[in-house]
């Protein structure tokens, strides 16, 4: 009772940074963005963009379970090394991290688009370029790179987790290496597997809202000045 103060930092933040921009993002739901009246119409609206959402889920969809192809054998891989090996992987799987993620984005635009570099390479050996930019596959290829972090580490965290005596014990009562993943290892590293989903798959939506709204939004500034 005496230690319930130490959560006030807690409570702060949570005020801050989630309760008053969800209440913001309510008013602005129900508000016109050029007179600031109320209005249903931005919530009527949705079934305009439903295309739109719905293939912005499939997007997420797909890159979500690629992320997790690629990212469970990763995470599994770490979590068997040493742990100064470790600690090593996970700084490099951090480091893009670092980097905004607009320039890690505009990398693959580089690379991706029609006088890019790959192109500039194909089109040197006489062929024809490559519609490697402009489509699905490529949006899926950006979302994979920038997000596979966030699926690889709490996967890493819940299988480096799981105690190695468990496996020890399957494989004496006549597990083999297949079945032992499958009846401890994987069972076991469902949290982090959760957890990786959840992190992965909402976040591809925000770069599509956000410009829109703030491009409209400027726009609208700019007529009324």
């Amino acid at each position: 009772m005496k230690r319930r103060w130490l959560t006030a930092p807690y409570i702060v933040w949570m005020l801050l940074f989630t309760l008053i921009p969800l209440c913001i993002v309510i008013y602005y739901a129900f508000t016109d963005y050029t007179t600031g009246s109320f209005t249903f119409a931005n919530i009527t609206g949705i079934l305009d963009y439903a295309a739109i959402f719905l293939r912005s889920i499939w997007l997420s969809v797909a890159a979500t379970l690629i992320c997790l192809i690629i990212g469970y054998p990763v995470a599994y891989a770490i979590a068997q090394c040493k742990p100064r090996t470790q600690r090593f992987l996970q700084l490099l799987i951090m480091l893009p991290m670092c980097m905004s993620f607009l320039l890690r984005t505009l990398a693959w635009v580089a690379l991706l688009e029609d006088t890019g570099i790959i192109n500039n390479l194909v089109t040197s050996l006489g062929l024809s370029p490559l519609p490697l930019i402009r489509n699905s596959g490529a949006v899926i290829l950006g979302m994979v790179y920038n997000y596979l972090p966030y699926m690889i580490l709490p996967l890493y965290s819940a299988i480096s987790k799981i105690d190695p005596r468990l496996t020890e014990a399957a494989e004496d009562l006549g597990c083999n290496k297949s079945a032992c993943f499958r009846k401890v290892i994987l069972p076991l590293s469902m949290p982090g597997i959760t957890a990786g989903i959840t992190m992965v798959l909402y976040r591809p939506f925000p770069p599509f809202i956000f410009p829109r709204n703030s491009v409209r939004r400027a726009l609208s500034w700019s007529a009324i000045s």
